[in-house]
């Protein structure tokens, strides 16, 4: 049974972070899309729950 030296595990994991480094300015634009589309949601309910109220 050997173990893994230690060099090769950290090359291992370099590789990784710098793909989750890439990917970060997406989910963040991701995070702001949705946030975005709720905000509308929610206000798209707000203004029909006042007309609503209103009409009856």
């Amino acid at each position: 049974m050997t173990m893994p030296s230690p060099p090769t595990h950290t090359t291992n994991i370099a590789p990784r972070f710098s793909t989750r480094l890439r990917q970060l300015p997406l989910q963040i634009e991701i995070r702001k899309t949705l946030s975005t589309i709720f905000f509308i949601h929610f206000l798209q309910n707000l203004i029909n729950n006042k007309c609503s109220i209103l009409i009856s």
